[in-house]
């Protein structure tokens, strides 16, 4: 799975390479999939310590800004300035483990399911209780919608132009189309000016169909 823990930022290769060449390497950590880490002391060995570490597919990283925070009963806590949930990709191990603790809660309860498929609605609502107990504390989440509401919003917003632009459209059209009908045309208003009218008022209400 890898190491996961969000207090942690994790650097590429390229730049471990560049803080090791700047002398700006220590400090950092050693990260292992077991989400244990090893900071990396003044006095490393590249080789050994380094190029080694990374052979065998060990990632690096550097600690993030963490804020001090209490949960309700007063329960000392030290959280990622922001929690981005969005880097933790796929949370399916988790929400099957917190399942199975939710089994639990029922055979205490003498409750049984009729099959072994998790349910997933409940397994959301408790998942929603602890993160609002940990938003109540303090911790700042961002769970990356935030980027793809604004995306979202400016789609909609183009649409609602474009919707605006052809509502007037189409009211100019039928105008000129209502003016041929009563017989109120003049020079300009011709027989090419009515074919072209009547064709973008077809075309308009083929689309919509």
């Amino acid at each position: 799975m890898g190491y996961t823990w969000l207090g942690m930022r994790k650097l590429t290769w390229e730049e471990v390479l560049q803080r090791h060449e700047k002398g700006e390497l220590a400090g950092c950590f050693r990260l292992y999939d077991d989400n244990s880490e090893a900071m990396i002391d003044r006095g490393y060995d590249f080789a050994g310590d380094i190029l080694a570490h990374h052979k065998k597919g060990g990632e690096f990283g550097e600690d993030i800004d963490t804020v001090d925070l209490e949960l309700a009963d007063g329960k000392k806590i030290t959280a990622p300035a922001v929690v981005d949930v969005s880097t933790l990709g796929c949370m399916d191990e988790l929400e099957y483990e917190l399942w199975h603790v939710i089994e639990d809660y029922m055979v205490q309860f003498g409750i049984r399911t009729q099959d072994d498929e998790p349910d997933w609605a409940t397994v959301k609502a408790v998942q929603e209780s602890i993160l609002t107990a940990f938003t109540d504390a303090g911790v700042n989440f961002k769970f990356g919608y935030e980027e793809r509401s604004c995306a979202s919003n400016k789609t909609s917003e183009k649409g609602r132009r474009e919707g605006m632009r052809s509502a007037k459209e189409i009211t100019e059209s039928l105008e000129i189309a209502k003016g041929l009908c009563e017989g109120k045309t003049n020079e300009s208003w011709n027989a090419r000016k009515a074919g072209r009218v009547m064709a973008e008022l077809i075309a308009h209400f083929k689309k919509k169909r």
